[in-house]
């Protein structure tokens, strides 16, 4: 090796390289390597050491923010039929879920968060059941539609995994609060592809929506009267 030539540690690459005027110039081939591949680390980097500051503030229990609060959509227009009793339960819920994201916000403490959040796990549970038990098969019957009626049943095996999580857990557990909030963005997606999809196609087809509507009420208020005792 001339004396020109020395050697030291590649001030990017890391390796034991010629630190002569190409390497410093960022010209060698270890410079090239090294420098596309600290584009794409250090652009990965950065976003991960954001996502962590965004913890370390927020603590174990990540409260939502602002722009997490999504619009809700459209609500279908009344005609006193059963899917203005499916919407009411919509609108409700999701009212719940403000509250609920305004206490994580402030901190709330823990057993006043986990009365709502069983109040809007018992609300969702008795809503799916009577989906499942009355609407939807009328439904599936009615609409010539199996793929959105599938997806509904999946959107609601999903919803009643986190409800049980959630139910299991105690307030001040890791992640208690961002179960509820993604709770609330789950329930958010169901609503819309109900009110843009499901319902219309109801209301287009032959389903007595208005004896359904009774049905619906029936059933809810047994649900709701069983659920409050075993509370």
């Amino acid at each position: 090796m001339s004396s020109a030539t020395a050697v030291g540690k590649h001030p990017v690459a890391g390796i034991a390289v010629d630190t002569s005027a190409n390497c410093a110039a960022g010209k060698c081939p270890n410079c090239q390597i090294a420098y596309s591949e600290g584009v794409r680390w250090l652009t990965f980097a950065g976003m991960v050491a954001t996502m962590f500051d965004r913890r370390r503030t927020s603590g174990a229990n990540p409260t939502p923010t602002p722009q997490k609060e999504a619009i809700m959509s459209k609500a279908p227009p009344k005609k006193n039929d059963a899917v203005d009793l499916l919407d009411a339960d919509h609108i409700a819920v999701k009212k719940q879920f403000q509250a609920f994201n305004k206490l994580a916000e402030a901190k709330a403490p823990a057993q006043k968060r986990k009365a709502l959040a069983d109040e809007i796990c018992r609300a969702l549970t008795v809503h799916a059941t009577i989906e499942e038990e009355i609407f939807y098969p009328a439904a599936r019957a009615a609409l010539d539609d199996d793929p959105l009626m599938d997806e509904a049943t999946v959107e609601h095996a999903g919803a009643k995994d986190l409800i049980a999580q959630i139910e299991a857990m105690s307030a001040d557990e890791p992640l208690f609060d961002a179960k509820v909030v993604v709770l609330g963005e789950q329930i958010d997606h169901h609503v819309k592809e109900e009110r843009e999809e499901m319902f219309p196609q109801a209301r287009a087809s032959a389903m007595d929506l208005v004896a359904l509507k009774d049905q619906l009420a029936a059933r809810k208020q047994e649900l709701m009267a069983q659920a409050e005792a075993a509370a």
